[in-house]
């Protein structure tokens, strides 16, 4: 089937080198992390993330709030009721 009255528009590419965030002629930010920095910044944040929900320093009712759901679903498991007493030692 085939569609009339439709035509795409025209338009011009633009030049590779325009695209660039830093060209030839552009300088980098005086403020830019190396990828040792940004790493180590990733790291920090995510680690202060960490310790705002973790159930250690904080309630574990905090915890299961906040991570509870994302990790039920990552595992594909339901938390355990808890009422549920069935508990065996296997040792080791």
């Amino acid at each position: 089937m085939k569609r009339t009255g439709w035509r795409e528009r025209p338009f011009t590419v633009e030049d590779t080198e325009s695209l660039r965030v830093f060209g030839v002629n552009r300088r980098k930010p005086s403020n830019l992390l190396d990828q040792t920095s940004l790493v180590t910044a990733l790291i920090r944040r995510q680690r202060k993330t960490w310790r705002s929900v973790d159930p250690v320093s904080g309630s574990l009712t905090s915890f299961r709030r906040s991570i509870g759901t994302g990790l039920r679903h990552a595992l594909a498991a339901p938390y355990p009721a808890a009422e549920v007493e069935d508990c065996e030692d296997r040792g080791r």
